[in-house]
């Protein structure tokens, strides 16, 4: 099985705001996703964002400050470590982090969202070529993105 790793590449709005709308269209085509985070404080910000992002939508979701208790039934669930407590084919990495042997997670496809918009994060530049070189070498099916004011245009 090929693995499919799409990277979002954010130039003009926070990951707290694209997050959500990436996330909405991974459940509205009625998939699992394990969103990795790379801290409580992300998590948390996440969390928050998947609650309030919308007036006119809602994302089910669940992580541990929630309850673990039904991670096992939550269509998407965020979290700090890579599991796969919900039985999940997506992995939306935030925390810029490679997923290694995603198939043993059952994981087909990567959502790897890369924040741009500040000097800070601008500097995971290394990593993310790291990242993009190891998904190549393995043989992944690749698709870049990129934010413009337009929308997304692909790389």
């Amino acid at each position: 099985m090929t693995v499919q790793v799409s990277f979002y590449q954010l130039m003009l709005t926070p990951i707290e705001k694209i997050a959500p709308r990436i996330v909405d269209k991974i459940y509205a085509s009625n998939l699992r996703a394990l969103i990795w985070v790379e801290n409580d404080e992300r998590l948390t910000q996440l969390n928050t964002s998947f609650w309030t992002y919308s007036t006119l939508a809602f994302i089910p979701h669940g992580c541990r400050l929630d309850s673990e208790e039904t991670k096992d039934q939550q269509p998407i669930w965020l979290s700090t470590t890579l599991e796969n407590p919900n039985q999940s084919t997506v992995c939306v990495v935030t925390n810029g982090q490679i997923v290694k042997n995603p198939e043993s997670f059952g994981f087909d496809r990567i959502v790897d969202i890369f924040d741009a918009t500040t000097a800070e994060t601008r500097e995971g530049a290394a990593s993310f070529a790291e990242r993009l070189n190891f998904y190549t070498k393995e043989n992944a099916t690749i698709t870049q993105w990129q934010q413009t004011k337009d929308g997304w245009q692909k790389l």
